[in-house]
């Protein structure tokens, strides 16, 4: 697996990995767990609800989101998430989806304190098999720069 660095992330660098199929046993053992609403956990209510149908649940599309992130086959050389913005859940996520994760680089800077470090903004976008997006955000991050370059600079 090869690593990537701050001087590999370059804006309108653009990565899709999946596919993950979305399980309806999965979407019930999540949702029974950490977010028990009935169009969760019951296909009868789900059925009754705006839904039509049962879901999964936003913490659970969050969590297929960063199991993607690690798929991807170049490792970023990452030191910490910064934060997530312009978060949105567009579409539901379905048992039967199959969920890919595209992300593209918009931002990339050294930090201003720390040379041996950068700040990288992502777009991330998690599709499904029919081309529909399902959600959106922003992720900002902490990113190594390779090991002495900072000496060139």
């Amino acid at each position: 697996m090869a690593s990537m660095y701050l001087e590999d992330c370059k804006v309108g660098l653009k990565r899709t990995v999946g596919e993950y199929v979305v399980e309806q046993n999965e979407i019930f053992e999540f949702a029974r767990r950490w977010d028990p609403e009935p169009f969760h956990v019951d296909t009868e209510a789900a059925k009754a609800s705006i839904f039509g149908g049962l879901v999964a649940s936003s913490t659970h599309i969050l969590a297929i989101r960063s199991w993607l992130i690690h798929k991807f086959p170049d490792k970023t050389e990452l030191i910490a998430g910064l934060e997530l913005e312009n978060m949105r859940f567009v579409a539901p996520v379905r048992p039967g989806d199959h969920l890919s994760l595209t992300i593209e680089t918009v931002e990339s800077r050294v930090s201003k304190t720390k040379p041996d470090r950068g700040i990288v903004k992502n777009q991330l976008t998690l599709t499904n098999q029919k081309g529909e997006i399902v959600l959106t955000s922003r992720e900002v991050i902490l990113v190594a720069r390779r090991k002495g370059i900072e000496e060139r600079c």
